[in-house]
């Protein structure tokens, strides 16, 4: 079948970020200027809603001119007051308390309550009030009357809502025109699936999936990556406490993950046009809104021209669509002090009240601006984004003026595997997921046939995964390729070892399984079948005795892996790992590090054909004195399990456990 090509769709692109640029920055201010601010702005914005929603018929007065009892139009900002808000002042009352008051999930309760202010006073808010869903630095309007006890009975709110939108609602491409979403990478946080990764990766590129899939990744436009790239496990929060002699020579925690994102961005760069945002993770100004990364930090990705470290929040305008969002701070901390349950919900109030980051400053970190608030929405957007959340989600929500807008959270990739992505024509979005939730279906013990036709003739081999069967989406395989002219008793090689080793990403090969005699059913417990007729029966076992050459040691590995990451097995195992030389021992490091952390469980030699100098193992065949010597001796609670070459099993491994007296139906060979 002849190789389709296809070419990356690009679409007209313009940044409209330039509001979320600092370009001096004077910390020296207070706070109260964004507040003065913010209301200014918006009560030229509210005369227009209240005029519309409610007409003239009602006065707009100061708090400070309330009359008792005279219905009224009033604007102001939005104080919540909250009791389980953290506040310093309470800190430092509480500090007689020997133990600290665990932090909470959410800061919300039954006795929160509204106040207004404006620039003179502030006022109580009760009557028509939904206390759950308001947070600080709301600025509203609100119809109502001052009662004789000085508090103002809400009779009816009116937010800013949106503007009215100019953009282009005709737009209509021939074919999809995509943008993609991903967010919450999570380097560095010990997790990092690098399979799962590369897969993403290679997918994007187009390099791997089927022939739909490559062609749908070939209409995506741009990347956006939306936070969150770095862990906040690489951010050590007490190295100031550390004395100076002890970090001297210690590498940062988050330089191997910047060098690893630098990898990820360059590789998707070359082939994608690429925006990555900071988050509250990464290394950037921690207050909103967060500047571009800096270029030393990314040297690769800043070569290309299709690369862009941008803001957070970030707008653009892509294919005539206005994209906007943030990397999820902001939605955060509105559900963290609000009884919204949903992202989605979070973004709609953002929206009707007409600002990204209402609680900024209050609880959200921001810059100190005294002449400007970049977080108020000057354009309705068409795609609205929030990144770093639980799940995915998407709606459309509808402004007072009729304008569609699309609401989209991005869940974390490091805990989801998945890429949004919207389609600039409809805004429609879907998701494409890496990896899979369920278990690899290959028991531990058991081994899978790999079969591939190699010049015209079909060749297949047997390989037993060193991973288990909770692994999600993939198995691991140690895979020795013996390559053409190097061996003269094999001068063609192994077929299907040079044929693995010229897989590219995105080719197939059969994998058929499992199969096997013998399964690991837990601590101690083996199922076996005396042969493929023959009904399986169950036996328990304290020492576990192995003996592998070469490539056998694969499910020897297995069997270790499984065993030690169980604190609750107590089977104690030994290993007698044969090979013609030094450099022939497959998985060397990590077996002796096993051994090392775990040496009352696992006992581990080495034998060796063509021992060098300074070789301390043994040298030769496995012989009676080595598994006498090194392995546990014959009991009914050790069993023995051997894999290698037929001829070692054969003449070395099984009249040497004769010798011995090991019982035949205690022992097994793959």
């Amino acid at each position: 079948m002849e190789a389709v090509r296809y070419e990356r769709e690009e679409l007209d692109y313009e940044d409209l970020s330039s509001t979320f640029k600092l370009v001096n920055r004077d910390f020296n201010r207070q706070y109260a200027g964004i507040y003065a601010i913010r209301l200014t702005k918006f009560q030229t914005l509210l005369e227009e809603r209240v005029e519309k929603k409610w007409g003239k018929q009602y006065p707009v007065k100061k708090l400070v001119d309330l009359v008792p009892n005279e219905k009224v139009f009033v604007f102001g900002t939005i104080y919540k007051q909250q009791e389980l808000k953290p506040s310093i002042l309470r800190e430092v009352s509480d500090e007689h308390q020997v133990l600290p008051l665990p932090p909470k999930a959410r800061y919300v309760s039954g006795t929160d309550i509204l106040i207004l202010e404006d620039e003179l006073q502030r006022i109580l808010l009760v009557g028509n009030t939904n206390v759950g869903e308001f947070v600080t630095g709301v600025v509203v309007a609100l119809l109502g009357y001052e009662d004789d006890t000085g508090k103002f009975i809400v009779e009816d709110i009116c937010p800013a809502n949106m503007p009215v939108i100019m953009n282009n609602h005709n737009i209509n491409f021939s074919t999809p025109r995509y943008i993609a979403f991903i967010s919450g990478l999570d380097l560095g946080s010990g997790n990092d699936c690098f399979l799962l990764m590369q897969e993403m990766i290679f997918t994007l590129m187009g390099k791997a999936g089927t022939p739909k899939i490559q062609e749908i990744m070939s209409k995506i436009s741009r990347l956006i990556i939306a936070g969150n790239s770095l862990s906040s496990a690489t951010q050590d929060r007490h190295i100031l406490d550390k004395a100076k002699y002890l970090i001297r020579n210690n590498m940062a925690a988050s330089i191997e993950a910047v060098q690893q994102l630098d990898e990820i961005i360059f590789q998707l760069a070359s082939s994608i046009t690429v925006d990555i945002m900071p988050g509250a993770h990464d290394p950037a100004n921690f207050v909103l809104p967060q500047q571009p990364l800096h270029h030393c930090l990314l040297p690769q990705s800043y070569q290309l021209s299709t690369f862009h470290a941008v803001s957070n929040p970030y707008s653009c305008r892509i294919g005539g669509r206005v994209v906007m969002g943030n990397s999820g701070q902001p939605v955060l901390d509105i559900l963290m002090n609000s009884a919204l349950e949903h992202p989605l919900d979070a973004m709609e109030k953002t929206l009707e009240w007409r600002h990204m980051c209402p609680t900024a400053p209050d609880t959200l970190g921001c810059y100190p601006y005294d002449d400007d608030d970049p977080f108020i929405f000057n354009v309705c957007p068409d795609i609205y984004f929030a990144g770093n959340q639980d799940s995915f989600g998407d709606r459309v929500w509808i402004s007072a003026d009729g304008h569609s807008v699309r609401l989209v959270s991005l869940p974390r990739f490091s805990e989801s595997g998945t890429i949004v992505i919207a389609d600039v024509n409809n805004m429609e979005c879907f998701t494409v997921s890496f990896g899979t939730d369920e278990d690899s279906g290959l028991p531990v013990g058991q081994h899978v046939y790999l079969s591939a036709r190699v010049n015209d003739q079909l060749v297949i081999r047997a390989y037993t995964p060193v991973s288990c069967d909770e692994e999600k989406g993939y198995f691991d395989l140690v895979v020795k390729v013996y390559f053409k002219d190097v061996n003269p008793k094999f001068p063609e090689g192994g077929k299907l070892t040079q044929y693995i080793e010229n897989l590219a990403i995105g080719e197939s090969i059969d994998v058929r399984g499992p199969s096997g005699l013998l399964v690991h059913l837990g601590p101690g417990l083996f199922s076996i079948k005396p042969d493929k007729k023959s009904p399986p029966f169950n036996m328990g076992f304290a020492k576990l005795n192995m003996i592998a050459g070469g490539t056998g040691i694969t499910p020897m590995l297995q069997l270790i892996r499984q065993i030690l990451k169980n604190p609750s097995d107590s089977t104690c195992m030994a290993l007698l790992f044969a090979n013609q030389t030094e450099a022939d021992i497959l998985l060397r490091e990590e077996l002796e590090e096993a051994a090392s952390k775990h040496p009352d469980r696992l006992r581990l030699w080495y034998t060796i054909d063509r021992p060098t100098d300074g070789w301390k193992y043994s040298s030769g065949f496995v012989s009676a004195e080595m598994i006498a010597t090194h392995l546990y001796p014959p009991a009914d609670d050790t069993f023995v399990v051997m894999c290698g070459p037929p001829p070692m099993i054969n003449f070395a491994c099984i009249p040497n456990m004769d010798k011995l007296g090991y019982s035949a139906k205690l022992r097994f060979a793959y």
